[in-house]
């Protein structure tokens, strides 16, 4: 099997039999094995092969899950639980987050991720990254919290914080980086 890209982004195409949606949603007729309102023919193996979601995304397959995916989990849900406590954020919370600049939104298979360059990163240093997906985001623009950890945001690639992300559809502030 192939995946064929189409002209549109993030638009695929599954080089498969899918027969359209009219002949997917039509009951089936009634058959002679018909027995109290079940068909025989039901418990019978289809001959047309269902394509799983592992085949087109190979990373939601259970042996690509990373061995440390469910301690980072508990971490994020702990801090997500914060943030909703307190509704804002404590500054002692990103006193160690790398500062992301030059930044923009990426939307990729795997979720919402901001590609930038991170100065102070625990793992990269400084240089240009692109961080994991985005759980939650400060409403201001002074933070997000991915699911690997916080982030402070300075200056986005537009070269705008504040009023200027308010006015191209951000709830920004004037207030600018923690």
């Amino acid at each position: 099997m192939s995946i064929a890209m189409k002209s549109e982004p993030y638009a695929f195409a599954i080089a498969a039999r899918i027969p359209p949606v009219h002949e997917r949603a039509q009951p089936p007729p009634p058959a002679a094995d018909d027995v109290g309102g079940r068909m025989l023919s039901s418990l019978m193996p289809s001959t047309q092969r269902t394509i799983m979601l592992t085949e087109i995304f190979p990373f939601l397959h259970p042996e690509n899950v990373e061995p440390l995916l469910p301690a980072r989990l508990r971490v994020l849900a702990d801090d997500l639980e914060k943030i909703l406590d307190c509704a804002a954020l404590d500054e002692s919370s990103l006193v160690d987050a790398p500062l992301l600049v030059d930044w923009r939104a990426v939307l990729t298979p795997l979720g919402l991720r901001l590609t930038g360059f991170a100065a102070g990163h625990p793992i990269h240093g400084n240089r240009s990254i692109l961080t994991s997906q985005i759980w939650v985001a400060d409403p201001d623009g002074r933070w997000i919290r991915t699911l690997s950890r916080f982030y402070k945001l300075g200056i986005s690639a537009e070269g705008e914080f504040g009023e200027g992300r308010r006015q191209k559809g951000f709830r920004g502030s004037d207030r600018g980086p923690l």
